[in-house]
């Protein structure tokens, strides 16, 4: 019999802040300098760039919106930032130091797509990130959480990732969220890739919680496969929670 997961406490509970000083992050850029590894070089450049950028592990690395040779400007000094979770893609400056890092990572990598790759010359994976980022901190002594999505294997063979879960007695229900900042509504391409991703761990149902509502062809696959929707208003909090009628 699977028991359902322990309820989560808000996050106040278990830290006072979640940021890190300008000590701490020169402690894991250190780190990342120390390791004797072969990758090193791509380590320390990669943890700089998103020390600075403030770059999420999925706009860092992975097929979707990891940093590109092709995003970046050379005579302008400056890289694309593409953004998830509806931020605002943008370019950026780059420093002398960082320059200096992504060119000697060029040489050392002249055919990469992507910008930061694994041995085999693929791009790095959000997983493969966070794992370094919890090695870098333990070297540091840092006591970090570094959080991930939760993973469901499927049928098809597949690894999914996903926001949350849940169960409905002994049914898994699984749950993603949408949070787009100018109020684009979710597209019914996303609506279908979730339904697959419930179908394929055999979930009997899926939430999607968004702020910002369906397109009428993702309502229509929403509707038929079973995903609920459960719409919140932008400025929502924890502590305030404010839900939207449907529109």
């Amino acid at each position: 019999m699977r028991l359902p997961p322990p309820t989560r406490l808000p996050n106040k509970h278990y830290r006072s802040r979640e940021y890190l000083t300008p000590r701490e992050v020169r402690s894991l850029l250190d780190a990342a300098l120390e390791r004797k590894a072969r990758y090193s070089h791509r380590d320390y450049t990669l943890m700089l760039l998103m020390f600075r950028h403030g770059l999420r592990v999925g706009e860092a690395v992975g097929a979707k919106c990891g940093l590109r040779w092709d995003a970046l400007m050379w005579a302008e000094r400056q890289i694309f930032i593409t953004r998830e979770k509806g931020s605002d893609s943008g370019v950026h400056p780059l420093r002398d130091d960082e320059l200096v890092l992504l060119k000697e990572l060029r040489e050392m990598l002249p055919d990469s797509k992507y910008i930061f790759v694994s041995e085999r010359g693929e791009v790095m994976s959000t997983d493969a990130v966070r794992k370094l980022l919890g090695r870098l901190a333990a070297q540091a002594g840092l006591d970090i959480k570094i959080q991930s999505k939760e993973k469901f294997s499927g049928k098809s063979g597949t690894e999914w990732e996903v926001d949350a879960y849940g169960y409905d007695e002994n049914d898994l229900i699984l749950i993603e969220c949408k949070h787009y900042k100018n109020e684009t509504r979710v597209d019914q391409n996303i609506i279908a890739a979730f339904a697959y991703i419930i179908k394929d761990v055999r979930a009997k149902f899926g939430i999607l919680v968004t702020t910002s509502g369906l397109q009428s062809g993702a309502k229509k696959v929403a509707d038929a496969e079973n995903i609920r929707l459960i719409e919140v208003y932008q400025n929502s909090t924890t502590a305030n929670l404010v839900l939207r009628a449907e529109r």
